[in-house]
């Protein structure tokens, strides 16, 4: 049996943005796999143009794994995909990663 995560990107992969959506919200959480589906689950619906959903999603994600550096990552995107660049140049980003991190607050902030 194909685990949720796994069918989400099957789905992804394939453009069947709804039926991946609905897959990663069965794998969401806040395991590392669960997280992973959060932003899966928020990609898919910022491709269907869902944006306040997927940024929910993107927030929970991000809130589940606070000291990750990629979801501080993800959050940004989410929020740029949106068209809200003032919040994704204020996203929180975790202490330790500057030398990586920066550089992309940076660009956000350009972007705002």
């Amino acid at each position: 049996m194909t685990s949720p995560l796994v069918a989400g990107m099957v789905h992804l992969e394939s453009g069947r943005l709804a039926d991946a959506e609905r897959a990663f919200a069965a794998a969401a959480g806040p395991s590392g796999d669960g997280v992973i589906a959060r932003f899966r689950r928020a990609e898919s619906l910022s491709r269907l143009l869902r944006h306040d959903e997927a940024v929910d999603e993107a927030r929970r994600a991000a809130d589940d794994a606070p000291d990750r550096p990629s979801t501080a990552l993800w959050l940004a995107w989410t929020l740029a995909e949106a068209g809200r660049c003032d919040e994704a140049a204020s996203v929180a980003w975790p202490a330790g990663h500057e030398e990586f991190l920066d550089p992309v607050r940076d660009a956000y902030r350009a972007l705002a």
